[in-house]
């Protein structure tokens, strides 16, 4: 997994079918199928954007995000 921002590192984990989903400190968002990983955000500097949790709910995932607590939805598109 390339990193993209030093000191970047994985922060929250959440699974979605064969995929686990990982957000980064700085609020980059990745998911590794078990072979490759895929960037879903690039980390912005300067913008707080983390993912402090994830809970699978049906056919998507569900992330708490801070600082606004909002849920956001990834389905594996």
């Amino acid at each position: 997994m390339d990193i993209f921002m030093p000191p970047e590192f994985p922060y929250s984990y959440g699974q979605l079918g064969d995929e686990v989903i990982t957000c980064s400190n700085w609020g980059g968002l990745y998911a590794f199928d078990g072979e490759s990983w895929k960037v879903l955000r690039k980390p912005e500097e300067g913008v707080s954007y983390q993912v402090y949790t994830m809970i699978t709910y049906g056919d998507r995932l569900l992330m708490g995000q801070y600082p606004t607590g909002y849920f956001i939805e990834y389905d594996g598109e």
